[in-house]
């Protein structure tokens, strides 16, 4: 049954097929400017050397520390990932706090799911699910949280 997960190395075969699923949708690119498009710029060539692959995961399981340095105007987030088993499925971010991003607006504290395309293909309602989940199971990381 999948769950919500702390970034883990469990998972790193299936998470390198994901990010493959993710390039051929054009995802990564140096127009997208999600935290996944970023990540994918940042860390992506480094993927598929175990040593490269667990630098990734610490330091994105350290963006939930106050102390973790960061670009100006970014929280501290947590960031799960949904998983089964030994399969990535997707990946959620919660900001620990609002954050003021471009002009002057607000980020929202629960980013919205990034579901792998091959789990969305069978299941149409996979990121509603992540959300509602991330949105009950994890309200220590940002009270008052709701998602949908």
């Amino acid at each position: 049954m999948p769950e919500l997960s702390p970034p883990t190395l469990s998972v790193r075969v299936s998470f390198l097929a994901a990010m493959a699923e993710f390039g051929s949708e054009g995802r990564g690119g140096a127009d997208d400017d999600t935290m996944l498009g970023s990540e994918v710029r940042g860390y992506g060539a480094s993927w598929a050397a175990c040593e490269g692959f667990e630098e990734y995961v610490r330091w994105l399981r350290a963006q939930a520390l106050e102390s973790s340095p960061r670009p100006d105007g970014y929280v501290p987030s947590t960031t799960l990932w949904w998983i089964d088993g030994s399969d990535y499925l997707g990946r959620i971010a919660i900001r620990h706090r609002l954050a003021t991003v471009a002009k002057g607006r607000r980020s929202y504290r629960l980013r919205h799911p990034t579901i792998r395309p091959a789990a969305r293909a069978c299941d149409r309602d996979v990121a509603s699910r992540v959300g509602r989940r991330a949105s009950t199971e994890h309200q220590p990381c940002a009270p008052h949280l709701r998602y949908g």
